[in-house]
């Protein structure tokens, strides 16, 4: 992802405790990349093994999902803000697999009200994945499924999250499902 002239990105393991990294490449003057590494995630029941790509908001704080850890190790949704001290990490929230959903490997992205939307690849009502919705209430967030994929001719395991479209709606894809069950383009409007 690129914001303010750097180049973020996930490592799904390594680091300092092998879970998983948040890092930065800038350009500097000698046309050279540089590497910084901003955070190493600890793995569960904090955030941990990040899949998916990166979203900023209008603050500069970074938010993701990971496959493994958080408090069920299920996956989470994660939340990077920037403090004196560096990078700090908070779970927004944890999967609790089943018709919740888990094992998120995409993006999330916020509405205009400041909601993030994001799909698991597995769980929901039929194992396929699952839309879902974070809402923001002061210091904690609350989870809701929007859409349980169940497979043909609808979509399942949506693997690659979504892209913002019109404001509040959004695009994605599924690698099965479908009317062949070969995978489908869906849009998704809350």
């Amino acid at each position: 992802m690129l914001h303010n002239g750097g180049l973020y990105g996930a490592a799904t393991a390594g680091g300092a405790n092998g879970n998983g990294t948040i890092y930065q490449l800038t350009l500097n003057t000698m046309g050279r990349w540089k590497f910084k590494l901003l955070y190493s995630f600890a793995g569960e029941p904090d955030a941990g093994f990040p899949y998916g790509g990166l979203t900023f908001d209008a603050l500069g704080n970074i938010y993701g999902t990971t496959y493994y850890a958080g408090a069920h190790d299920a996956g989470c949704v994660y939340q990077l803000s920037l403090h004196k001290a560096g990078w700090k990490e908070k779970v927004l929230y944890s999967f609790t697999g089943g018709a919740d959903g888990f094992g998120s490997i995409g993006n999330v992205n916020l509405d205009s009200a400041g909601n993030l939307y994001g799909t698991t690849s597995e769980g929901g009502a039929d194992g396929d994945g699952v839309i879902f919705k974070l809402t923001p209430s002061g210091k904690t967030w609350t989870e809701s499924v929007e859409h349980s994929f169940s497979g043909p001719p609808d979509g399942a395991y949506g693997y690659s999250g979504m892209i913002n479209g019109d404001p509040n709606v959004f695009f994605g894809s599924t690698v099965h499902g479908g009317e062949d069950d070969e995978g489908a383009i869906y849009q998704f409007t809350p």
